[in-house]
């Protein structure tokens, strides 16, 4: 009878060990899935920050070919008036 409660009790320590190692791995996995969420998170940043620089690249091209034509029309004006 002795042994069986000594095996009992060894087997009750085991699962209270399982339970306790279960319960680690349940903490660790949700801050695991927390740490994901936010590395998604920075990342859709990222492509939304790309995307917005790409539009104004885009837009300062745009400005800049304005602004050259500008340029181009303001030299011929001012040749005209060359002494």
């Amino acid at each position: 009878a002795k042994m069986a409660e000594e095996a009992l009790h060894g087997i009750l320590q085991s699962v209270e060990k399982i339970v306790g190692q279960s319960e680690t791995i349940a903490t660790l996995a949700t801050a695991q899935e927390q740490s994901v969420s936010g590395i998604t998170e920075a990342v859709s940043a990222i492509e939304e920050m790309a995307h917005n620089s790409e539009q104004q690249a885009q837009a300062f091209h745009g400005m800049a070919v304005v602004l050259a034509q500008r340029a181009a029309t303001l030299r011929e004006e001012v040749a005209k008036f060359t002494i």
